[in-house]
């Protein structure tokens, strides 16, 4: 039980509900966007081509252009699409080419990580720790995913071939911990019992 209407904006017919016969003007949100927008642009003389410039030339986004022309980002689209505008990526540029790019380095947590695309084993964001790609280079393999290294002199970004040091496994890297530790705590004490007899 529906009634058969006439799109205002591209002339098709839609089949509505009887309680929607007076409101449902549109056969789909993009037509009713597109219709307002032809409406708009007679009432404020928005010229295509100020659109596609403000677009290509100034180098906004839809939504900012949407907005310093008053109207929906649908209709800019629909604008940009009729002139053969190429459409940006969404978000912000990637890589080299966004504005906080600084050469493929950054550190986190202490160690200095190094853009690497095509490293089996980056992380996610393509990024490897750059005392792994030192021992890789002087090794001449990639390393494995549970060999773990070690900085000699305790400064996470000397990653020198010299400082570093290349433990086959998790555990062994924590016995030579634990060792350190107890060594330190013996040389502690004993200058502390040396101290106290003197």
């Amino acid at each position: 039980m529906s009634i058969e209407k006439i799109c205002l904006n591209c002339n098709n017919g839609f089949k509505v509900y009887p309680y929607r016969e007076k409101i449902a003007n549109f056969c789909c949100v993009s037509c009713g966007a597109k219709f307002r927008w032809k409406l708009h642009r007679k009432k404020y003389g928005v010229s295509e081509d100020e659109i596609v410039r403000l677009y290509v030339e100034e180098n906004l986004s839809l939504k900012k252009v949407s907005k310093k022309m008053r109207t929906s980002p649908i209709g800019i689209l629909e604008i940009l699409r009729k002139n053969r505008v190429k459409m940006k990526p969404k978000g912000a540029p990637r890589g080299e080419k966004h504005y906080k790019f600084k050469g493929g380095t950054h550190i986190k947590s202490g160690y200095r990580w190094i853009l690497q695309n095509n490293h089996p084993y980056s992380n996610c964001k393509n990024y490897v720790l750059e005392h792994r790609l030192v021992m890789e280079k002087h090794l001449g393999r990639y390393l494995k995913s549970n060999e773990v290294m070690h900085h000699l002199d305790g400064n996470k970004l000397n990653n020198h071939i010299d400082n570093l040091y290349l433990f086959p496994d998790r555990g062994k890297h924590r016995t030579y911990h634990c060792m350190l530790k107890r060594f330190v705590r013996e040389i502690v004490s004993g200058n502390k019992t040396r101290n106290q007899t003197i």
